[in-house]
């Protein structure tokens, strides 16, 4: 991957900063972008030299954000290769005592983010003819959670999204895939356990046929994958240990 430049969301820690390593690792410059640029700055910290690009602030649910991100990018860096949309959010409720606001949120962050992101960098890997698009999506987007009802509703419309826009874009040489991981060692997963009142050992040990967690890398090995395998477009792909088949 050496002399392509990928960009992620969500950069800032958990997934985002396992992928932006495994990038790395593979040879990509990455532009580790989050909210909390303080953490994106962390990931590049810790990058190899030869994959640092650099961090940069966006909040993914605001039009203006984006584009000032993309600007920023393309003027100091060059086309924009990979897209790799982490950035998401996740709050615990029962349908019947959820805000609106939290409904909201969630869909600005995960669904509408990854929208605004992709839609955004298309138009530069449109006039290259080739691109990569990985958005991660969840085993929840597979199979609907009890008291996540709108952060599986979120990752659902990331899968139908990664359909959709793969039949769009395929005539122009880019591939969009999507990433659905259970349940990784992050602080995202340790609120969850925390709402819940159960260990993150259990929610494995109930949920998958590998009783170990994912790590934040084995889910940046699979945007890897594919980012290089070209054979592959509109997929969704299940990095869970076994907790979902389809």
């Amino acid at each position: 991957m050496a002399g392509r430049t990928a960009l992620v969301t969500g950069a800032g820690r958990g997934i985002g900063r396992g992928v932006s390593e495994e990038l790395a690792a593979a040879g990509a410059l990455v532009i580790a972008a989050d909210l909390d640029l303080a953490g994106a700055e962390q990931t590049i910290a810790g990058l190899p030299e030869a994959g640092r690009g650099q961090a940069a602030q966006v909040d993914v649910s605001d039009p203006g954000s984006v584009e000032r991100l993309i600007s920023s990018v393309t003027a100091s860096g060059g086309p924009i290769d990979i897209l790799v949309n982490v950035a998401g959010v996740l709050s615990i409720s029962s349908v019947v005592e959820m805000p609106v606001a939290d409904w909201d949120k969630i869909m600005s962050v995960n669904a509408r983010g990854t929208f605004l992101v992709t839609k955004a960098v298309l138009p530069a890997m449109i006039a290259a003819g080739s691109g990569a698009i990985i958005n991660i999506s969840s085993a929840a987007g597979k199979d609907g959670v009890a008291t996540a009802a709108h952060y599986s509703a979120s990752k659902f419309a990331v899968i139908g999204f990664t359909q959709s826009l793969a039949k769009e874009v395929a005539e122009h040489g880019i591939r969009v895939n999507a990433v659905c991981p259970g349940v990784v060692r992050t602080p995202m997963i340790a609120d969850v356990a925390a709402a819940w009142e159960i260990p993150a050992d259990k929610m494995v040990s109930d949920w998958q046929l590998i009783k170990r967690a994912q790590d934040a890398r084995e889910i940046g090995a699979a945007v890897v994958f594919l980012a290089v395998m070209t054979s592959m477009t509109g997929q969704s792909i299940n990095v869970d240990g076994g907790s979902v088949f389809h």
